[in-house]
Protein backbone atom coordinates (compact mmCIF):
# COMPACT_ATOMS: atom_id res chain seq x y z
CA UNK A 1 0.00 0.00 0.00
CA UNK A 2 1.59 3.53 -0.72
CA UNK A 3 1.92 5.99 2.31
CA UNK A 4 -1.54 7.46 1.16
CA UNK A 5 -3.58 4.28 2.14
CA UNK A 6 -4.87 3.36 -1.16
CA UNK A 7 -3.93 0.42 -3.00
CA UNK A 8 -1.54 1.50 -5.65
CA UNK A 9 0.43 0.43 -8.89
CA UNK A 10 4.00 0.66 -8.61
CA UNK A 11 5.15 4.20 -9.10
CA UNK A 12 5.80 4.32 -12.64
CA UNK A 13 7.96 7.39 -12.84
CA UNK A 14 10.44 8.92 -10.34
CA UNK A 15 10.33 12.41 -10.28
CA UNK A 16 10.68 14.31 -6.85
CA UNK A 17 13.30 13.43 -4.37
CA UNK A 18 12.99 11.13 -1.51
CA UNK A 19 10.18 13.49 0.53
CA UNK A 20 11.41 14.10 4.19
CA UNK A 21 8.86 13.30 6.26
CA UNK A 22 6.50 11.44 3.93
CA UNK A 23 4.69 8.04 4.30
CA UNK A 24 6.49 7.65 7.91
CA UNK A 25 3.65 10.80 8.99
CA UNK A 26 0.59 9.27 7.82
CA UNK A 27 -2.97 11.25 8.45
CA UNK A 28 -3.20 11.15 12.36
CA UNK A 29 -6.81 12.47 12.38
CA UNK A 30 -6.18 14.76 14.53
CA UNK A 31 -9.23 16.80 16.26
CA UNK A 32 -11.86 13.71 14.78
CA UNK A 33 -15.22 15.17 14.49
CA UNK A 34 -18.57 13.07 14.78
CA UNK A 35 -20.96 12.94 12.29
CA UNK A 36 -20.83 14.48 8.52
CA UNK A 37 -19.35 18.10 7.31
CA UNK A 38 -21.94 19.94 5.93
CA UNK A 39 -22.09 21.56 2.90
CA UNK A 40 -23.84 25.32 2.23
CA UNK A 41 -24.49 27.96 -0.10
CA UNK A 42 -22.93 31.60 0.33
CA UNK A 43 -23.44 34.52 -1.09
CA UNK A 44 -19.49 36.15 -2.17
CA UNK A 45 -19.69 39.17 -3.42
CA UNK A 46 -16.67 40.62 -5.41
CA UNK A 47 -16.52 44.14 -3.44
CA UNK A 48 -13.05 44.78 -5.02
CA UNK A 49 -12.99 42.84 -8.38
CA UNK A 50 -16.17 43.78 -9.84
CA UNK A 51 -17.42 40.28 -10.24
CA UNK A 52 -20.88 40.39 -8.58
CA UNK A 53 -23.88 37.46 -8.04
CA UNK A 54 -22.12 34.88 -7.11
CA UNK A 55 -22.50 32.09 -4.96
CA UNK A 56 -19.55 29.04 -3.47
CA UNK A 57 -20.19 25.86 -2.09
CA UNK A 58 -18.71 26.05 1.28
CA UNK A 59 -18.00 22.32 2.95
CA UNK A 60 -17.71 22.75 6.50
CA UNK A 61 -16.32 19.76 8.50
CA UNK A 62 -17.47 17.82 11.36
CA UNK A 63 -15.64 19.65 13.80
CA UNK A 64 -17.12 23.44 12.57
CA UNK A 65 -20.50 22.55 15.23
CA UNK A 66 -18.83 20.69 17.61
CA UNK A 67 -19.09 22.53 20.59
CA UNK A 68 -15.72 21.80 21.86
CA UNK A 69 -14.53 23.87 17.69
CA UNK A 70 -16.80 26.69 19.04
CA UNK A 71 -13.94 29.08 19.49
CA UNK A 72 -11.97 27.77 16.83
CA UNK A 73 -11.16 29.34 13.33
CA UNK A 74 -10.50 26.73 10.33
CA UNK A 75 -7.70 26.41 7.35
CA UNK A 76 -9.08 26.46 4.03
CA UNK A 77 -8.80 24.20 0.60
CA UNK A 78 -9.97 26.88 -2.27
CA UNK A 79 -11.09 24.51 -5.11
CA UNK A 80 -11.83 26.05 -8.18
CA UNK A 81 -13.83 23.81 -11.25
CA UNK A 82 -12.58 23.56 -14.75
CA UNK A 83 -13.79 24.90 -18.29
CA UNK A 84 -16.91 23.59 -18.72
CA UNK A 85 -17.99 23.83 -15.48
CA UNK A 86 -18.99 25.04 -11.83
CA UNK A 87 -18.83 24.84 -8.50
CA UNK A 88 -21.49 21.71 -8.28
CA UNK A 89 -18.68 19.69 -10.45
CA UNK A 90 -17.19 19.34 -7.25
CA UNK A 91 -20.20 17.54 -5.83
CA UNK A 92 -22.18 16.35 -8.39
CA UNK A 93 -19.62 15.08 -10.69
CA UNK A 94 -16.59 13.95 -8.55
CA UNK A 95 -19.13 13.06 -5.41
CA UNK A 96 -16.85 15.61 -2.88
CA UNK A 97 -18.81 15.41 -0.23
CA UNK A 98 -19.21 11.55 0.28
CA UNK A 99 -15.78 11.25 -0.30
CA UNK A 100 -15.11 14.32 2.63
CA UNK A 101 -17.68 12.02 4.90
CA UNK A 102 -15.73 8.75 4.55
CA UNK A 103 -12.41 10.21 5.25
CA UNK A 104 -13.83 12.25 8.04
CA UNK A 105 -15.36 9.29 9.32
CA UNK A 106 -12.38 7.02 9.71
CA UNK A 107 -10.71 10.10 11.04
CA UNK A 108 -7.97 10.05 7.62
CA UNK A 109 -7.37 13.72 7.97
CA UNK A 110 -7.25 16.85 10.30
CA UNK A 111 -10.32 19.27 9.93
CA UNK A 112 -10.30 22.16 6.96
CA UNK A 113 -12.97 24.51 5.49
CA UNK A 114 -13.61 24.00 1.50
CA UNK A 115 -14.48 26.47 -0.43
CA UNK A 116 -15.85 26.21 -3.87
CA UNK A 117 -16.27 29.18 -5.97
CA UNK A 118 -18.33 30.42 -9.24
CA UNK A 119 -14.90 30.88 -11.14
CA UNK A 120 -15.72 31.83 -14.91
CA UNK A 121 -20.03 33.06 -13.86
CA UNK A 122 -20.52 30.95 -16.84
CA UNK A 123 -18.63 32.34 -19.40
CA UNK A 124 -15.83 30.01 -21.06
CA UNK A 125 -12.10 30.66 -21.32
CA UNK A 126 -11.71 33.36 -18.58
CA UNK A 127 -8.47 31.05 -17.18
CA UNK A 128 -8.84 33.38 -13.87
CA UNK A 129 -7.32 36.62 -15.65
CA UNK A 130 -8.04 40.24 -14.60
CA UNK A 131 -8.54 41.57 -18.02
CA UNK A 132 -7.84 44.85 -18.72
CA UNK A 133 -11.51 46.04 -18.41
CA UNK A 134 -14.20 44.14 -16.67
CA UNK A 135 -14.55 41.97 -13.62
CA UNK A 136 -10.81 40.59 -12.28
CA UNK A 137 -10.98 37.23 -11.59
CA UNK A 138 -7.95 36.69 -10.09
CA UNK A 139 -8.89 39.51 -7.58
CA UNK A 140 -11.71 37.85 -7.22
CA UNK A 141 -10.78 34.31 -6.37
CA UNK A 142 -7.67 35.90 -4.09
CA UNK A 143 -9.41 38.70 -1.95
CA UNK A 144 -13.03 38.41 -2.46
CA UNK A 145 -13.38 34.62 -1.80
CA UNK A 146 -11.28 34.88 1.61
CA UNK A 147 -13.54 38.17 2.82
CA UNK A 148 -16.66 36.96 1.81
CA UNK A 149 -15.53 33.71 3.77
CA UNK A 150 -14.19 35.35 7.00
CA UNK A 151 -17.18 37.31 7.30
CA UNK A 152 -19.35 34.30 7.76
CA UNK A 153 -17.52 31.49 8.54
CA UNK A 154 -14.47 30.95 11.08
CA UNK A 155 -11.52 30.63 9.22
CA UNK A 156 -7.77 31.80 8.77
CA UNK A 157 -7.02 34.85 7.44
CA UNK A 158 -4.88 33.92 3.57
CA UNK A 159 -1.58 32.34 3.97
CA UNK A 160 -0.35 29.02 5.34
CA UNK A 161 -2.87 27.84 6.85
CA UNK A 162 -5.00 28.01 3.08
CA UNK A 163 -4.63 25.77 0.04
CA UNK A 164 -5.81 26.17 -3.69
CA UNK A 165 -6.39 23.35 -5.88
CA UNK A 166 -8.32 23.05 -8.94
CA UNK A 167 -8.82 20.69 -11.68
CA UNK A 168 -7.97 21.65 -15.38
CA UNK A 169 -8.53 25.12 -16.40
CA UNK A 170 -8.74 25.52 -12.43
CA UNK A 171 -5.54 24.05 -12.16
CA UNK A 172 -3.87 26.51 -14.15
CA UNK A 173 -5.68 28.98 -12.36
CA UNK A 174 -4.44 27.62 -8.94
CA UNK A 175 -0.89 27.26 -10.06
CA UNK A 176 -0.50 30.69 -11.64
CA UNK A 177 -2.40 32.36 -8.25
CA UNK A 178 0.09 30.53 -5.90
CA UNK A 179 3.15 31.22 -7.77
CA UNK A 180 1.88 34.73 -8.60
CA UNK A 181 1.90 35.41 -4.84
CA UNK A 182 3.95 32.19 -3.15
CA UNK A 183 2.97 33.87 0.13
CA UNK A 184 -0.87 33.89 -0.42
CA UNK A 185 -1.23 30.20 -0.38
CA UNK A 186 0.41 27.13 1.90
CA UNK A 187 0.09 24.34 -0.86
CA UNK A 188 -0.97 24.01 -4.62
CA UNK A 189 -2.59 21.07 -6.00
CA UNK A 190 -2.55 20.39 -9.57
CA UNK A 191 -5.02 18.40 -10.74
CA UNK A 192 -4.58 17.20 -14.66
CA UNK A 193 -3.69 21.01 -15.29
CA UNK A 194 -1.47 22.81 -18.38
CA UNK A 195 0.95 24.46 -17.02
CA UNK A 196 0.26 27.99 -20.16
CA UNK A 197 -2.86 30.10 -20.92
CA UNK A 198 -5.21 28.43 -22.67
CA UNK A 199 -6.51 31.33 -24.96
CA UNK A 200 -8.30 32.52 -28.16
CA UNK A 201 -6.70 35.40 -30.19
CA UNK A 202 -9.55 37.38 -29.29
CA UNK A 203 -9.39 36.68 -25.58
CA UNK A 204 -5.72 37.47 -25.73
CA UNK A 205 -6.57 40.79 -26.73
CA UNK A 206 -9.48 41.39 -24.51
CA UNK A 207 -7.94 40.36 -21.41
CA UNK A 208 -4.11 42.11 -22.25
CA UNK A 209 -5.02 44.35 -24.97
CA UNK A 210 -1.86 42.72 -27.21
CA UNK A 211 -1.10 39.48 -29.12
CA UNK A 212 1.20 37.95 -26.41
CA UNK A 213 0.59 36.67 -22.96
CA UNK A 214 2.68 38.39 -20.37
CA UNK A 215 5.25 35.53 -18.17
CA UNK A 216 3.61 36.42 -14.89
CA UNK A 217 0.25 34.09 -16.53
CA UNK A 218 2.49 31.58 -17.61
CA UNK A 219 3.31 28.88 -14.74
CA UNK A 220 5.95 27.74 -16.22
CA UNK A 221 7.29 30.67 -17.03
CA UNK A 222 7.18 32.04 -13.76
CA UNK A 223 8.57 29.30 -12.05
CA UNK A 224 11.50 29.41 -14.38
CA UNK A 225 12.28 32.76 -13.55
CA UNK A 226 12.15 32.91 -9.80
CA UNK A 227 15.41 33.16 -8.02
CA UNK A 228 16.76 30.21 -6.66
CA UNK A 229 15.97 31.22 -3.06
CA UNK A 230 12.58 32.01 -3.86
CA UNK A 231 10.20 30.51 -1.28
CA UNK A 232 7.21 28.33 -2.66
CA UNK A 233 4.30 26.71 -1.78
CA UNK A 234 4.26 23.12 -1.41
CA UNK A 235 3.04 21.08 -4.53
CA UNK A 236 0.96 18.27 -5.20
CA UNK A 237 0.53 16.84 -9.00
CA UNK A 238 -1.59 14.37 -10.67
CA UNK A 239 -2.19 13.47 -13.96
CA UNK A 240 -3.04 10.04 -15.61
CA UNK A 241 -1.36 8.14 -18.24
CA UNK A 242 -4.03 7.59 -20.71
CA UNK A 243 -3.20 11.76 -22.36
CA UNK A 244 0.44 11.33 -22.86
CA UNK A 245 0.52 15.02 -23.68
CA UNK A 246 -1.22 15.74 -20.51
CA UNK A 247 1.11 13.28 -18.29
CA UNK A 248 4.36 14.35 -20.47
CA UNK A 249 3.73 18.47 -19.76
CA UNK A 250 2.87 17.93 -15.72
CA UNK A 251 5.86 15.54 -15.13
CA UNK A 252 8.02 18.61 -17.00
CA UNK A 253 6.30 20.88 -14.33
CA UNK A 254 6.68 18.67 -11.47
CA UNK A 255 10.70 17.80 -12.56
CA UNK A 256 11.22 22.37 -12.24
CA UNK A 257 9.28 22.27 -8.82
CA UNK A 258 11.14 19.53 -7.45
CA UNK A 259 14.68 21.14 -8.27
CA UNK A 260 13.15 23.31 -5.39
CA UNK A 261 11.80 21.27 -3.30
CA UNK A 262 10.11 18.05 -2.20
CA UNK A 263 6.62 17.51 -4.05
CA UNK A 264 3.63 15.03 -4.25
CA UNK A 265 3.47 13.77 -7.43
CA UNK A 266 0.14 11.09 -8.24
CA UNK A 267 -0.44 8.99 -11.23
CA UNK A 268 -3.72 7.83 -12.47
CA UNK A 269 -2.62 4.65 -14.33
CA UNK A 270 -4.98 4.50 -17.80
CA UNK A 271 -6.51 7.88 -16.76
CA UNK A 272 -7.39 10.29 -19.07
CA UNK A 273 -8.21 14.08 -18.93
CA UNK A 274 -11.81 12.55 -17.92
CA UNK A 275 -14.15 11.97 -14.87
CA UNK A 276 -13.01 9.40 -13.78
CA UNK A 277 -9.70 9.59 -13.77
CA UNK A 278 -10.51 13.17 -11.17
CA UNK A 279 -12.60 10.71 -8.99
CA UNK A 280 -9.35 8.41 -8.82
CA UNK A 281 -7.42 11.40 -7.62
CA UNK A 282 -9.69 12.79 -5.29
CA UNK A 283 -9.30 11.16 -2.18
CA UNK A 284 -5.45 12.09 -1.93
CA UNK A 285 -5.75 15.74 -2.99
CA UNK A 286 -7.99 16.37 -0.08
CA UNK A 287 -6.07 14.08 2.47
CA UNK A 288 -2.67 16.05 1.45
CA UNK A 289 -4.10 19.46 1.23
CA UNK A 290 -5.87 18.89 4.96
CA UNK A 291 -2.23 17.76 6.40
CA UNK A 292 -0.60 21.00 4.51
CA UNK A 293 -3.20 23.31 5.63
CA UNK A 294 -2.74 22.22 9.27
CA UNK A 295 1.29 22.13 8.62
CA UNK A 296 1.75 18.56 8.13
CA UNK A 297 3.17 18.03 4.38
CA UNK A 298 3.13 14.93 2.99
CA UNK A 299 5.61 14.19 0.25
CA UNK A 300 6.52 11.06 -2.17
CA UNK A 301 4.72 9.64 -4.99
CA UNK A 302 2.00 7.50 -5.82
CA UNK A 303 0.02 5.81 -8.56
CA UNK A 304 -3.62 4.74 -8.55
CA UNK A 305 -5.90 2.89 -10.73
CA UNK A 306 -8.55 4.85 -12.71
Amino acid sequence: RADNGVSAAPVLVPVVRPGVGGGGRGFSGRGRGEGRGRLVSLSMPGTVSGVYGRDALVWLPPQYDDPQFRTRRFPVLELLHGDPGGPRSWTNGLHLVSVLDRVYAAGASPPMVVVMPDVNGGFHGQQCLNPVDGPKLDTYLTHDIPAGLADQVRVFPPGRRWAVGGLSEGAFCAARLALRDPTAFGGVAVMDGYFHPSLTSDLRRRLYGVRSVPVRDSPTAMLRAMSPGSPLPAFWIMAGTGNAQDYHDAISFATLVGRREDLRFLTVVGGKHSTPAWRAALPDLLRWSAEIVNGHPVYGQSSVPV
